[in-house]
């Protein structure tokens, strides 16, 4: 009994006992931790490229956009004329411009339907997809533009127009061999490969018939 009381009494004295709080104070422009901050991850990585992808690309293809009017409109050597010979409907009519015309159309289309951001959101109802559907528009209507300035057009050609013709024809022709001889594989799989699938025609329905409630 003599030795609890020893123990509660040395306990007492020892709880009793103030005791000096220690306050650690920081430096407001030092950082609070010894540890280096960790790298951004890969995601956020990830993001950021992504943006700055999306980003350029949408820049760059805003500006063919922008830029594709006066293109068309100084290399067609419209603006070079007087405003008596704009008048002229046959000037509208020759090949140079019907085809630089119908690629310019055909660009825009392109361009637009290949901004990663479109002008009006896919996600309005209705209307969030006819931007692209008459951007598709625009680019078949430049291609029967330029069919109809190759075909009918007055006036020499565009020599750019008569050098891709010219390697258009030139690899259709080099790659006629090899059209040549798909044809006939395709010709000789079909031969083989008609009597193998009428023989198995009545296995095959009468194991659907098994399986077919």
């Amino acid at each position: 009994r003599s030795a609890s009381t020893f123990n509660k009494l040395i306990n007492t004295r020892h709880d009793s006992t103030p005791r000096e709080e220690v306050v650690i104070e920081h430096d407001p422009l030092q950082p609070t931790s010894s540890h280096p901050p960790l790298p951004p991850s890969s995601e956020t990585m990830g993001v950021l490229a992504w943006a700055v992808s999306t980003t350029a690309k949408q820049a760059v293809l805003m500006t063919v956009l922008a830029s594709l009017p006066g293109m068309w409109w100084n290399y067609s050597g419209l603006g070079e004329m007087s405003e008596q010979e704009k008048e002229d409907p046959a000037v509208f009519a020759t090949a140079h411009v019907l085809l630089s015309l119908g690629l310019a159309f055909v660009v825009a289309g392109l361009a637009y339907k290949a901004l990663p951001i479109d002008l009006i959101p896919d996600c309005i109802p209705l209307v969030g997809k006819l931007d692209d559907m008459a951007a598709g528009l625009l680019a078949g209507v430049g291609l029967a533009v330029m069919w109809a300035g190759w075909t009918y057009g007055t006036g020499p050609k565009p020599p750019e127009a008569i050098a891709a013709a010219t390697q258009i024809s030139a690899a259709y022709a080099f790659s006629e061999p090899a059209r040549t001889a798909l044809v006939a594989a395709l010709k000789a799989g079909y031969k083989v490969g008609a009597p193998a699938a009428a023989a198995a025609a009545p296995a095959v329905e009468m194991a659907w018939a098994r399986v077919r409630p």
